[in-house]
């Protein structure tokens, strides 16, 4: 599948769908692109939709999907939405109800519940993707928060897949844990109301850069691995073979679709992450279709 939107491309998304002769061209050269060079699909990442672009984008989607259709393909196209973790994002700009006959299924991007943003929202430091919650008042802060709400909503678990981040991510000026109990959770001396920290560090430079993220710290309760270092007062968070297995196991027993992959090029050179996705059980499971969340 090819991918369509995200962080760099998604502001041209509104003036092409709000226009339907711009909407029409878009759609054909979508399906000429696939059908020329054999292509299963195609994802799309509409990033800081607004309101008035929900509808829209239900109507771009349906005319695709019928675009598509008519082609007649023995293995018909594919179409997935990639769709934001937190809750407000998604009730303002996406109607998952109204999608779910046009669309295969949804990858859920769900990361970036902490960051070092530069904004006051740059601290407390945390995992990148916890599976669970650690800090209460922030029950909303973690994948299985997120899935819930999702599944709870559609009662359809197998269309949803969860996305596994590929990159790491640096906070310095980092303290005292928020809660003696709860390490993994730490304040942040915020710089100019910023955070100072890389947001989004490949796994390459984290190797050029001599950042050791063995031994790393395990926390049972996120299922999250991560390094704090008081000398230092740098935290370095990061997907590693324990918290990989944890969200492979967690798709499996909570019967998602699977896992999607962000992005191939901020691995290493040994392609250390996208390996230890692959050696996980995921393809083998039989699909189950009903929900195992409290609704």
């Amino acid at each position: 599948m090819i991918g369509i939107g995200g962080y760099g491309n998604s502001e041209h998304f509104a003036s092409v769908v709000g226009n339907f002769e711009k909407m029409k061209v878009f759609i054909n050269n979508i399906v000429t692109l696939l059908e020329e060079y054999n292509i299963d699909g195609v994802d799309f990442y509409w990033r800081s939709a607004s309101e008035e672009d929900k509808w829209r984008y239900i109507t771009f989607v349906r005319e695709l999907r019928k675009s598509l259709t008519i082609r007649n393909r023995e293995k018909p196209f594919l179409i997935s939405l990639t769709i934001p973790a937190v809750i407000s994002s998604y009730e303002l700009a996406y109607d998952l109800e109204d999608s779910l006959k046009d669309v295969d299924f949804f990858n859920v991007f769900s990361m970036d519940y902490y960051g070092p943003w530069e904004n006051q929202w740059g601290t407390p430091a945390g995992p990148i993707a916890p599976l669970y919650n650690t800090v209460p008042g922030k029950n909303g802060y973690c994948v299985d928060s997120t899935l819930n709400y999702y599944v709870c909503k559609t009662k359809q678990p197998s269309k949803f897949n969860i996305v596994i981040p590929f990159f790491a991510r640096l906070w310095r000026h980092v303290k005292e844990a928020v809660k003696p109990e709860k390490e993994v959770i730490r304040n942040v001396e915020l710089k100019d109301n910023k955070a100072v920290g890389d947001g989004y560090m490949f796994r390459w430079t984290v190797q050029d850069r001599k950042y050791k993220i063995s031994p790393a710290t395990w926390d049972e309760e996120s299922k999250t691995s991560y390094i704090y270092n008081p000398v230092n007062e740098t935290y370095l968070t990061f997907e590693d073979e324990k918290s990989i297995n944890a969200k492979i196991e967690y798709v499996n027993s909570m019967n998602l679709g699977g896992v999607g992959l962000w992005t191939l090029n901020m691995d290493d050179d040994k392609s250390s992450v996208l390996n230890m996705v692959f050696s996980k059980e995921l393809c083998s499971k039989k699909t189950q279709i009903y929900v195992k969340y409290h609704c």
